[in-house]
């Protein structure tokens, strides 16, 4: 009887853990099938694109044409931010950000996205912005087709600065980026091999979003973040 009573409980618990694995794990995305839902551009121009593998997320130039509009398009994700948060990336011309805006809070996971940097020749640097606070403060990993360097940077008010950089092999086409995240611990990678590890001095804990450096046409495709939902509402750090 005893022994059935521990296969027993080791089955239950083993259950339960699969159980909590799959309730408190999330899984978002976007696959940029000719209809943008999940994203609120903030800077730059930001449109879908149809090349032969399908539509894609392109950024066509840097800028912003209809401040107010966006401003309005930024409510529901920053409320009395929005304005504030868009005056000060404003600032840096050369920078783009679009939001995703199906999580408001992203502490520990994986982001991923499929980017192409185009036919650019000047310093173009496109990927995944993370840790995004309501005040626009910020980090960005990825690729510089230009330079064959993965970089990750900090946008702090406005302006870029460099944290740390690799030089690596590019492709000339699609390159798949991946953001790795564990409290303050930050893994980056580029095509399944992890090329920059980092220390951040705070728990990672913000929005995302996708950016880019530069004034270049660059395109994405198949965004995914897999988050662990229980530490965004129930054991995670809250450092905001």
């Amino acid at each position: 009887m005893r022994n059935i009573f521990s296969f027993g409980t080791i089955l239950f618990l083993s259950v339960f853990v699969l159980v909590a694995s799959v309730t408190f794990g999330g899984i978002a995305g976007e696959n940029f099938n000719g209809r943008v839902v999940s994203f609120v551009p903030v800077t730059g121009l930001w449109e879908t694109e149809k090349l032969a593998k399908g539509y894609t997320y392109c950024l066509r130039r840097a800028g912003v044409e209809n401040p107010e509009r966006v401003e309005k398009g930024l409510k529901p994700l920053l409320n009395e931010n929005a304005g504030e948060f868009l005056k000060i990336l404003m600032k840096n011309p050369e920078y783009s950000i679009s939001l995703f805006k199906k999580i408001d809070r992203y502490l520990d996971g994986t982001i991923s996205v499929n980017a192409f940097c185009g036919e650019n020749k000047k310093q173009v640097i496109c990927g995944i912005a993370f840790d995004i606070k309501k005040n626009s403060d910020h980090l960005i990993f990825g690729i510089d087709r230009a330079s064959s360097e993965a970089v990750l940077l900090r946008i702090r008010e406005g302006k870029n600065y460099r944290v740390s950089s690799r030089s690596i092999k590019i492709n000339q086409n699609w390159n798949k980026i991946e953001v790795v995240t564990a409290s303050k611990d930050v893994k980056c990678y580029v095509n399944g091999k992890m090329v920059l590890h980092f220390r951040n001095e705070y728990y990672i804990d913000g929005m995302l979003g996708l950016g880019v450096l530069g004034d270049g046409k660059v395109y994405f495709d198949d965004f995914l973040v897999n988050y662990d939902e229980y530490n965004r509402y129930g054991g995670g750090c809250g450092c905001y």
